[in-house]
């Protein structure tokens, strides 16, 4: 109100967070459209523009703005993580999956590709790799209990594929041993 800040942008960018919050999502739009004139680049404000198209079901928006973006910025953590689930949102999982595996195979410590991945195959209708990411999301979290579990409902769905058949007891074998040295270790 009084308008006595050291940066104006920081301020304004808060306000729109703390507008979206409280699901003033005119208002919060408002905001990040004159911010982005300022800097059409800044991923903040790109995340939270998305994140307003996303809540106001203007998916294609969201994944025209988002894939402009990756053609300059195609290892972005924050434009592919949000084209994914702008992909997902408008039920088009296929070209989400591409996306995410490549997350996954850049950092395969993040449990949000992994979480999204499972969802994706599941609007595709593989059940198979569906359980499968979620077995890594356990995994990460170090439920190797439940990771085997899901692992063993992927293996049921695998259908015979010898190469999904083949990775899923790669990765049986490689949580097995992880859930054995998680129990020498407590003893």
């Amino acid at each position: 109100d009084k308008k006595d800040y050291v940066f104006k942008e920081a301020a304004l960018y808060g306000k729109a967070l703390a507008l979206f919050r409280l699901k003033d999502y005119k208002g919060a739009e408002a905001i990040i459209d004159d911010l982005l004139k300022q800097d059409p680049d800044n991923l903040f404000y790109l995340d939270t523009k998305t994140d307003l198209l996303t809540e106001a079901k203007k998916y294609d928006q969201a994944i025209k703005l988002l894939e402009a973006q990756r053609r300059f910025r195609p290892s972005s953590l924050v434009i592919n993580t949000n084209l994914a689930n702008a992909y997902l949102e408008n039920k088009q999982a296929a070209k989400a999956i591409p996306i995410l595996e490549q997350m996954t195979f850049d950092d395969k410590e993040n449990l949000l590709p992994f979480q999204m991945l499972s969802e994706a195959y599941q609007q595709t209708g593989d059940k198979a790799m569906e359980f499968y990411e979620k077995a890594e999301v356990m995994a990460l979290r170090a439920n190797y209990e439940g990771a085997i579990d899901q692992l063993n409902f992927a293996y049921r769905e695998s259908d015979g594929k010898p190469l999904q058949i083949a990775r899923i007891e790669a990765k049986l074998r490689q949580f097995r041993d992880a859930q054995e040295q998680m129990k020498s270790l407590k003893q």
